[in-house]
This record gives C-alpha cells, structure tokens and sequence, in this order.
C-alpha cells in the first residue's frame, strides 16, 4: 500500500531542466566540450552536476577543477530561479489531491535545497511537502537509490510504500533500486525508461491509478 509520495523536482514540479541543461552545457563548452543543452538532458537528467561532469571529462580526456565547476553551475542556476520559475502543468492540482488524500508527501532531487526551497515558495508548494532529499546531502546520487531512500527514512514509510514521480531516466533507475514504485512522466514512451506506468502529463496521475500500483 502507497504511503507517501516522493517527486523529482526539475522537470515534475518545475520546468526548470533546462535551467540546469544550459548551464552545465555553457560550462562544458568553455571547457572545450562540445554538447548541447538537449544532449545534456536526453543523457544526464536527474544526475547530479559532479557526476556529469566526471564522467564527460574522463569521456575527453580533459583535466578540471569539477568542484569549482559545480559550485560555479549551482549559483548560475540558483540566479536564474530568482528569476522565474514556471510550474509543470497540472502540479498543484496534483499535489493538492495528494495532499487532501493524506499521503506523505518528499521531494526527491538532485539540485541543492535552496534550489527546492526556491521553486517550492514561489510555487506556493511549501506548506504541503514534509521533507526535501537533496543529492547533496547523500553519497550516491541517482541512479543511487541513496536519495530517496532518505526521503523514506525522513517520512517514516518504507521504501516498498513509496511512489516516486520522475521524469528522468536515471530518477526511473534510482526509484527501482530503492525498491519503489515508480511513475514515469515522459513525452514519448520508451522502453528504456524503468517505471511501472509512463504518462504523458500530471493530469494522467489520479488516486484511482495510485491505488492500483
């Protein structure tokens, strides 16, 4: 039986993957890598920035300071939602008919907490999420099932009560290696992708559906 409800932040709540994707992409490309903001996200959506970047240095060959390359992607991001965030459609008639139903509800996310605190305020979604999981504060980050397995720990549920919403193919990853059920929000179906049940929209999430997992 479900219990609680853990959502990826980039790309669930907020349209803001591509906040990330430009940013790690600019950085990269001043580092002589050449890649797109899409290539980014088709391959690295839901990994931590370290992880990204570890892993495409290694790819070229190049020598870095990943550390100060992160630090220096997470003020460019965090500038930019003080800026603006928009909301993916449907969640906040999503999160108000979990919330009304009584589920836990986490968040589950590779950005920083500020990041999510940011996005959660100007949403007006603060008051209806018990607990933020931040890839920071864990060893492993996705596909690592080490951040949502702390959101389980901090709502008190086991990892088989979970149901995680991700958009991101190592979020999908990281849900099932937690031993979570997993809602995959997707714009085309792929069977790469590790979810009990892909949907196109929010709108497609019901209690009856939930139910049924």
């Amino acid at each position: 039986m479900i219990k609680a409800i853990i959502f990826d932040m980039d790309g669930v709540i907020s349209d803001t993957q591509q906040n990330h994707s430009q940013t790690e992409a600019a950085i990269l490309n001043d580092c002589g890598i050449k890649i797109t903001a899409d290539e980014v996200t088709a391959k690295y959506s839901s990994v931590r920035v370290e992880d990204i970047f570890r892993d495409l240095f290694k790819k070229y060959n190049i020598q870095a300071d990943i550390e100060a390359l992160a630090v220096k992607k997470r003020k460019m991001v965090l500038a930019s939602l003080k800026k603006e965030v928009t909301p993916i459609e449907g969640i906040h008639n999503l999160v108000n008919t979990l919330y009304s139903a009584k589920y836990e509800l986490a968040v589950g996310t590779t950005s920083s907490v500020a990041n999510a605190n940011i996005i959660l305020k100007t949403l007006k979604l603060s008051d209806k999420f018990s607990f933020i999981a931040s890839g920071h504060d864990v060893k492993n980050g996705k596909p690592a099932p080490d951040v949502f397995l702390l959101a389980a720990k901090k709502l008190k549920v086991k990892p088989q009560e979970c149901l995680v919403i991700e958009d991101g193919l190592a979020g999908m990853q990281a849900a099932k290696n937690a031993g979570m059920k997993c809602i995959g929000l997707v714009k085309t179906k792929n069977k790469n992708y590790q979810a009990d049940i892909l949907v196109n929209k929010l709108g497609d999430i019901s209690l009856e559906l939930i139910k049924k997992l």
